[in-house]
């Protein structure tokens, strides 16, 4: 077919369609995008140029031939016609065209004149095609269900108590009834003086059901605070199971009733998507944001086992001392079907054993406990897809979720979604910005993300720890900031103006408060009213990026408030009797209620690290580190205010002394007096 300038329809679909797969495989997976993917591929298959050879010679000429009658004038004044009125940019175009070397109308699918160069066309768009699809399919085929999947994991982690999550499908055992498997936990603890190891001891039993996808939580309790404990699974007669292989340990949290200051290191990120960046590799179940990680923190025989992660070059040496817990802010899972058109019966289950069947998250989770907080996406209803193959689990948990995520965490704030936990005079407070989310048709004052119980539980925790623990640590789902104005208002809070402006005014009178959340695809540290809050915006830790152009964060979209500020000035003694004297003045400011600290975007593998020392009772302190895949991206450190801390043994010293001043102030000098007189009152004496 004739060219187009210099582009043809052949080579205009095929670079739409190359630019097209290049986005949905490295930049964002658009949803549903496999449709005109498919679509501009087939385009470019059937509308390729056929071009003769001697038609494109003569289409590549910048002063193309036009065929002259002999012995006809006026064929040759029309000639000289059509010649005179040939567009300029056509000429300039193929000019252009003629100077361009194979390789270069190769790269943009440029008209050739060569049949090999379209053959090498069709053959690179082909495969191409072959990657969207295996990206969108490969996960849905019947080798990649696992439904042999073993696992097993330290959940929530208390000062004398663990709760495990165990999957484990039936083993071969002829006294196992059909759907049913029962094992036990075996425990010890580990003398970090290198004694001989301790016997095992006998935990709990497990029954575990094919109706809830072979997987239970059990807890281990009577355990001492600070002490490391490893574990192993299991048959009834006290023979170790094949899986682990060895094993597995955790170390218990400090007591939150000591007062002495406790040294945390943990990790916080977000999003997750199974081989994405997409590398066409055979084990696609892959997260190479895990694999960095554990080249940090994993020990080295562990890190030896994935021969196939990613490269030295790529990965930093493993630091001393790994992260207490590892926090995961977002879906384990997309929420919402790749498969065009499918949006029912969506197995989580399948994807959710998926994730845990890969070797790079089987890296983290078996060597430090994961925490989730559920992510900004709305929430699918039962009616929208089927949560298990299964019927609904007996425990009443929410489908493939509560089994896999929800009952694994913190046992819940009054049986609730979210929880609270402590690790020493450190607490901790996620939220779930799902479940209680009203609607957008509620007038804007009444709006809320948390509901009304969720938040009257935020504010009475406020309160508990106030004096109780040195830092407070809100985990939010969804960024706490109003800096990226509307263009993220669905994902944040700006949508929830006024329960926002209460959660702030209430972090404001709490010392050294944090905020920690996600679903922002970025990382962002952003301070409130001066610094008296701190939130941190983590990345994602293998999953896409959003850039910087498109998701603007202004610090005009702040709020603008005002603030009282103590002026000094000097008063004049002129025509008075006391000499010059200091005054302090109070005045009101206007200033923006959030500053930006720092910022990192298009980044698809970012984790934060919380470096919290409160030993030092007048400065405790909070580094903040930020890695990314080649190594240390951005740090911060932060000193806290120094907090006096209450614990129970002061309340009751309190609440004595209080009794004391009371009965002094009625004239009684102690309790035995008073019951004395109380005595005397009902029983005088004859």
């Amino acid at each position: 077919m004739r060219l187009l300038g210099i582009f043809n329809i052949f080579a205009i679909t095929t670079n739409l369609f190359r630019i097209g797969t290049w986005i949905y495989l490295r930049v964002f997976p658009i949803p549903h995008a496999l449709v005109p993917l498919m679509a501009l591929y087939i385009v470019s298959m059937v509308l390729r140029s056929d071009t003769p050879v001697e038609e494109s010679r003569r289409a590549f000429s910048p002063n193309p031939v036009v065929p002259v009658l002999e012995d006809n004038p006026q064929a040759e004044r029309e000639d000289q016609q059509r010649d005179e009125s040939y567009n300029m940019g056509q000429r300039a175009a193929c000019r252009f065209l003629a100077t361009l070397t194979t390789p270069l109308r190769f790269l943009f699918a440029l008209p050739s004149k060569s049949r090999w160069i379209y053959r090498g066309h069709l053959i690179i768009n082909t495969l191409l095609a072959l990657f969207v699809l295996d990206f969108t399919y490969r996960f849905h085929l019947p080798g990649w269900h696992h439904n042999d999947l073993a696992f097993v994991r330290v959940t929530a982690v208390h000062s004398n108590a663990v709760k495990l999550q165990v999957r484990y499908p039936p083993y071969e055992d002829p006294s196992q009834p059909n759907g049913l498997c029962v094992l036990k936990v075996q425990y010890r603890e580990v003398d970090t003086y290198g004694g001989d190891p301790q016997i095992w001891r006998d935990g709990p039993e497990l029954k575990l059901r094919k109706i809830n996808d072979w997987i239970n939580v059990t807890n281990l309790t009577g355990l001492w605070p600070e002490h490391t404990y490893e574990f192993q699974l299991a048959k009834l007669d006290s023979t170790p199971l094949p899986y682990p292989s060895k094993p597995l340990s955790f170390r218990t949290f400090p007591d939150p009733k000591w007062t002495h200051g406790t040294k945390l290191k943990f990790i916080a990120t977000s999003g997750v998507r199974l081989n994405f960046p997409y590398a066409p590799v055979p084990h696609a179940n892959r997260f190479k944001g895990f694999d960095i990680l554990a080249k940090y923190f994993v020990p080295l025989e562990e890190a030896s086992r994935a021969a196939d992660g990613p490269s030295n070059a790529d990965s930093p040496p493993v630091t001393a001392q790994p992260p207490t817990f590892a926090l995961l802010i977002g879906d384990l899972v997309r929420r919402r079907s790749s498969i065009p058109f499918k949006r029912a019966n969506i197995n989580y289950a399948r994807e959710l054993r998926n994730v845990f069947a890969s070797p790079s998250f089987r890296r983290i989770y078996e060597n430090i406990p994961v925490y989730h907080a559920f992510g900004p996406s709305p929430q699918l209803t039962m009616s929208e897809g089927s949560l298990l193959e299964a019927p609904e689990p007996s425990d009443g948990a929410s489908g493939a979720f509560g089994l896999y995520s929800r009952s694994a965490s913190y046992w819940g704030w009054r049986d609730h979604s979210y929880y609270e936990f402590r690790h020493g005079d450190i607490a901790f407070f996620v939220l779930d910005t799902l479940t209680y989310r009203s609607s957008n048709d509620v007038p804007e004052t009444e709006r809320s993300l948390l509901g009304t119980k969720q938040l009257e539980d935020l504010f009475m925790w406020a309160a508990m720890v106030n004096q109780t623990s040195v830092y407070k640590i809100v985990v939010s789902p969804v960024p706490l900031s109003a800096l990226w104005g509307n263009t993220a208002a669905s994902v944040t809070w700006a949508d929830f103006p006024s329960e926002r402006a209460r959660i702030v005014d209430m972090l404001s009178y709490l010392p050294n408060a944090i905020v920690v959340s996600g679903g922002r695809h970025e990382f962002a540290a952003i301070e409130y009213l001066g610094g008296k809050i701190m939130e941190v915006v983590t990345g994602p830790i293998s999953s896409y990026a959003i850039p910087a152009v498109l998701s603007p964060l202004d610090a005009k979209n702040s709020l603008i408030i005002e603030a009282d500020r103590n002026e000094d000035f000097t008063a004049s003694a002129e025509g008075f009797d006391w000499p010059n004297e200091q005054i302090v003045r109070p005045t009101v400011e206007s200033r923006r209620e959030e500053a930006i600290l720092h910022r990192i975007s298009g980044e698809n593998h970012v984790w934060s690290t919380f470096d919290i020392d409160t030993t030092n009772k007048t400065q405790p302190s909070l580094i903040l580190s930020v890695y990314g895949r080649n190594g240390l991206i951005w740090s911060t450190q932060r000193f806290g205010q120094p907090v006096t801390i209450r614990t129970r043994s002061t309340a009751l010293t309190m609440l004595r002394k209080a009794l004391s001043d009371l009965l002094s102030r009625m004239g009684f000098k102690s309790v035995s007096e008073l019951l004395s007189q109380i005595l005397a009152f009902f029983f005088p004496s004859s």
